[in-house]
């Protein structure tokens, strides 16, 4: 899918937990924040397009008694349509602007980067079965599936066919994904990996 990171900041008035009258708080406006963006999500987009909004990062004050004067959001919005993408993108800029006037803080929403949609070439994709299965009939191959991961290798995909492949190197036993800190990778299946890359080049340049 496409990849979009955002940061929110919010800037509210501080004040001690017993003046709540005096404080523009900035935690409740990042909670609203969160729960309408989570929301529009599923009650805006068609069941037959896909699209998730995923926040890492909610940070504000260091204290239980103090109201902060900031806080921090950030996340990722993914989607495969780009027109999609354009719509939700503008959607979050509107929760932004209205919760913004509820609250009384001020907040910025900011996408600081981005990556479209990666696409496989379907006639480029049709050669790479086939070398591979004539090549390694041994591989389990599984092709067609889409997944909700994003890669900057999409770029590429916008300007040239290409065909991009993944190959699961998962250690029996470990059940932990990409970027957990307890994830393993069996390392002994990488020349698998390396021939199947080899295959690809020898027989296309032929």
């Amino acid at each position: 899918t496409s990849c979009d990171n955002f940061r929110i900041d919010i800037q509210g008035k501080g004040s001690h937990g017993t003046y709540l009258e005096e404080a523009f708080d900035p935690i409740a406006a990042g909670v609203l924040i969160y729960q309408q963006m989570s929301q529009f999500i599923a009650r805006e987009v068609n069941p037959n397009q896909v699209a998730t909004l995923t926040f890492g990062q909610f940070t504000a004050g260091n204290s239980s008694n103090v109201i902060p004067d900031t806080a921090t959001m950030q996340g990722t919005l993914r989607a495969y349509d780009e027109s999609l993408r354009s719509n939700l993108k503008e959607r979050m800029n509107q929760i932004v602007s209205a919760i913004e006037s509820m609250t009384r803080c001020t907040i910025k929403l900011d996408f600081y980067s981005g990556t479209v949609s990666l696409t496989n070439d379907p006639e480029l994709t049709q050669k790479v079965i086939k070398i591979l299965e004539e090549t390694q009939p041994d591989l389990l191959c599984n092709f067609g599936e889409k997944m909700m991961a994003s890669e900057d290798f999409a770029e590429i995909s916008m300007r040239v066919p290409s065909t991009y492949l993944m190959m699961n190197c998962q250690v029996p036993g470990n059940s932990f994904t990409h970027h957990h800190p307890k994830v393993e990778f069996d390392e002994a299946l990488l020349p698998l990996g390396m021939k199947a890359f080899v295959e690809i080049a020898i027989r296309l340049i032929k």
